[in-house]
């Protein structure tokens, strides 16, 4: 039986529509999202599989492009913030691990930065080209690793920061022969567009909703194998 790796923010991690359609499809789940996570997060989870040997071709990976401005942090199991912070129910909500450190087996810890000097220093690192590139280096291997099985959707259809960069993104994409949801079919404008119910806050869809996306936008564009 193959895997089915889903990567994302909070609409890949905190729901259940990749549980749902990894057992109508018939593979195992393996949810490597993060609740208000960033790219760069999901690209360093996607190395440890491949250092891991944990995605092949046999599998499928389901990668959503959320927003560029995030920048999640790494830590190790002894930074200082870590060790501080990890019995503080304010702040370790926001820790997450995932696989051990293939260098020294520890479990790392990937850090949602939800306070002002993180988003300073997020400010003064950032490199969104960068970020992108490494983006479109790990589609480029989920696809090769998958013989294709890699289907790449959108969080919203406004994540680039301009006309150059999508066009960029995309072209790459398409050349690769890499399948992907059409851009203006990213969940959140595809939600309001059709006028589906926002959850309270007002940021994610209603719970539904995901589940009808799944089975209207996603499904019918994963590759068959």
């Amino acid at each position: 039986m193959g895997t089915l790796h889903t990567f994302g923010c909070s609409l890949t991690a905190s729901t259940d529509w990749p549980k749902n359609l990894a057992d109508e499809l018939g593979y195992i789940l393996h949810n490597h999202g993060v609740p208000a996570g960033d790219n760069t997060t999901q690209v360093r989870r996607f190395k440890d599989c491949i250092l891991n040997q944990s995605v092949n071709a046999k599998d499928l990976v389901i990668w959503e492009v959320t927003y560029l401005n995030r920048l999640g942090f790494r830590l190790s199991p002894d930074h200082h913030f870590f060790t501080r912070n990890r019995d503080n129910k304010d702040v370790n909500i926001n820790f997450h691990t995932s696989s051990k450190n293939i260098v020294d087996g520890e479990m790392h810890v990937d850090y949602v930065a939800f306070n002002k000097d993180w988003y300073d220093v997020n400010w003064h690192v950032q490199n969104v080209g960068e970020m992108l590139t490494d983006l479109l280096f790990c589609l480029k291997i989920a696809n090769e690793k998958t013989y294709g099985g890699c289907l790449v959707w959108f969080a919203e259809n406004n994540i680039f920061e301009d006309n150059n960069t999508k066009d960029r993104f995309l072209a790459f994409l398409k050349n690769e022969k890499i399948n992907m949801v059409d851009y203006d079919l990213g969940l959140m404008n595809w939600t309001r567009e059709n006028n589906y119910d926002l959850a309270p806050d007002g940021m994610h869809p209603a719970p539904e909703i995901y589940n009808l996306y799944a089975e209207k936008v996603i499904k019918p564009r994963i590759p068959k194998k």
